[in-house]
């Protein structure tokens, strides 16, 4: 299961193996050992979490570029309530996003590629829901989900008439500024990829990378987030790391732009579709209307 070259190796033996997914746990006599199939070497991330004083990674065994593997530790996990599991996630990413925040030159020519790509996407959503609209609208007898999708089809369009206004707005923003504050984000985060244990920490740092702090929200909105009440998690990250008004503005847009839908044969499964899809709309709305409403995008 494990190349016995690398157990040698590293002085381990095994007593048993317990393999989930592409992980195996080796357990010897006296302690236990994650192996993970080693796609990009850590090393060089670790280390420099270290030096900006963050601790909450796993610690890596080995660390030889020729090492098929990572080996790390075994740690036991505890269950804990998923709610509290993504607060304390929200926590530990304003700490990795506060520990290694630095300010670099603005690349105009990076600002103009995020927002040339961002107002594509924006500009075929339109067009894609604009075209649904319109073939909904030509059947005789409606489905169910076509008169839920039509009879919400102005709050889609707002939005994305929203998504349009803002992502203008920060590009002039972000334009006219000298400098822009990247950090390393982990670029993969979601609640399987935190260990509750002693001291909980990120796992699975292989997407790790020096960008801007609002991505890693954006992928733990669409993967989790928006599953719980966000706006609490975002006061949390908020604690230790507050946004500037042209971070809101781009992480606002981002969360916000809405999925296309792949409609099936089945009715049914169209509606739970357009339901899911509705949901998602009006829990994002209610996460970001506030900070309009207050004027917070303003005033921070």
């Amino acid at each position: 299961m494990i190349d016995k070259e690398i157990l040698q190796k590293y002085g381990i033996k095994p007593t048993s193996y317990k393999k989930q997914k592409s992980t195996v746990t080796v357990k010897t006599l006296d302690k236990s050992y994650v192996f993970k199939p080693r796609k990009v070497n850590k090393k060089s991330v670790f280390n420099y979490l270290q030096t900006r004083n963050f601790r909450y990674f796993p610690m890596l065994y080995n660390d030889q570029e020729n090492d098929g593997y990572d080996i790390f530790e075994y740690a036991p996990s505890f269950e804990i309530p998923n709610y509290d599991k993504a607060m304390d996630l929200m926590r530990i990413v304003s700490l990795l996003h506060l520990k290694t925040t630095h300010y670099q030159e603005v690349d105009i020519d990076e600002i103009k590629q995020i927002y040339e790509k961002t107002t594509a996407s924006i500009e075929e959503l339109s067009f894609y829901y604009n075209e649904l609209f319109l073939e909904l609208e030509k059947e005789i007898y409606m489905a169910p989900y076509s008169y839920l999708l039509l009879r919400n089809s102005s709050k889609i369009r707002s939005l994305l008439y929203y998504c349009k206004d803002e992502i203008d707005a920060w590009y002039e923003l972000v334009s006219k500024k000298d400098k822009i504050r990247v950090c390393l984000i982990h670029n993969n985060l979601s609640l399987d990829h935190l260990l509750s244990s002693d001291n909980s920490y990120l796992i699975s740092w292989d997407a790790a990378v020096e960008d801007f702090p609002v991505y890693d929200l954006v992928k733990f909105y669409q993967k989790d987030g928006k599953n719980y009440d966000f706006a609490s998690l975002f006061k949390v990250y908020e604690e230790h790391y507050p946004l500037s008004i042209d971070e809101k503005k781009l992480l606002f847009v981002l969360i916000s732009l809405p999925d296309k839908i792949s409609f099936s044969d089945s009715a049914y499964e169209n509606t739970l579709k357009v339901k899911r899809l509705l949901d998602d709309i009006y829990k994002t709305d209610k996460f970001i209307s506030p900070y309009y409403t207050s004027k917070q995008t303003n005033e921070n």
